[in-house]
């Protein structure tokens, strides 16, 4: 790969972007799960009336979703590393992150 000086560029080995990439996933999945299920803990403690509890809760099911679908995500980085094509082995990946 040629940069704009000329000077040829070393790619990054895929199989350091394989590793990066589901050392991600699981960061991503570990900080939802983590923040959907936290502020259940302090929301049993903390003085609300019952309609603001369910207001929060469902917004925390929102969240609950997203932490779903980050698992799905991570489920087809396969596919990513599969082809050789990149801009066609993304379509799965991109989505279930939109």
């Amino acid at each position: 790969m040629a940069s704009f000086t000329g000077e040829v560029a070393p790619c990054i080995p895929s199989g350091d972007t394989r590793v990066a990439s589901y050392v991600q996933a699981a960061a991503n999945i570990l900080t939802d799960f983590t923040f959907v299920f936290a502020p259940e803990y302090f929301l049993r403690s903390v003085k609300l009336s019952s309609r603001d509890r369910m207001a929060v809760r469902c917004l925390l099911g929102f969240m609950l979703l997203a932490s779903i679908l980050s698992a799905v995500k991570a489920s087809c980085l396969p596919l990513l590393f599969s082809g050789r094509d990149i801009t066609w082995d993304v379509v799965p990946v991109a989505m279930t992150t939109t």
